[in-house]
């Protein structure tokens, strides 16, 4: 899978259009897996993606992480400068320790790659209001969490430029679109 997420964002930015500008991303402020602040702010600058997760989820969160780390490896073998964050769904259980071991197994501690927790008002407003994802809990199972599956393109100034599926053909336009993206002047 690897192989072919480098070669679309080596040989297709060219065919690039335009993208939307979506909504901004309003201003956040929570704590990495490292314990340290992570803000909108901290961002600036930069092309990211962002995915939803928490970690005692049994299925669908595992994958949605190995495919992010999947698209990450592709961007930086490809010299895309691209940051990755995965925003916890459960913050009163993901604390920056859990969030820290959970990357820790999947093979995911990269400085450009965080994972962020924070209190529950922050980070349902952040994921809800913000990236408009659905956030939660399961009435009849309150250890799951209902929540979005897309990843989030988000450009050098905050603004959301595309919601794309966790399936093959949305993760090869993510690529395309975060490459071309990073060749945008800043």
């Amino acid at each position: 899978m690897l192989v072919w997420m480098g070669m679309v964002v080596a040989g297709c930015e060219a065919e690039a259009k335009p993208l939307p500008k979506l909504a901004q991303v309003p201003e956040f402020a929570l704590t990495r897996h490292t314990g340290s602040p992570l803000s909108r702010g901290d961002l600036r600058g930069h092309v990211w993606i962002a995915n939803f997760i928490f970690t005692s989820c049994p299925d669908v969160c595992p994958l949605l992480t190995r495919k992010m780390g999947e698209l990450r490896q592709g961007l930086v073998r490809n010299g895309h400068a691209v940051r990755f964050v995965s925003f916890s769904v459960d913050p009163d259980t993901d604390t920056p320790e859990v969030l820290r071991a959970y990357a820790e197994e999947r093979d995911a501690l990269f400085d450009d790659w965080a994972f962020v927790t924070g209190p529950i008002g922050d980070v349902k407003r952040v994921i809800s209001e913000g990236f408009r994802q659905r956030m939660e809990r399961d009435p009849n199972e309150p250890a799951n969490v209902f929540h979005g599956s897309h990843f989030v393109l988000v450009d050098r100034t905050g603004m959301i430029r595309g919601y794309y599926r966790s399936e093959h053909d949305g993760l090869l336009q993510l690529s395309r679109d975060a490459a071309g993206l990073t060749e945008e002047p800043p």
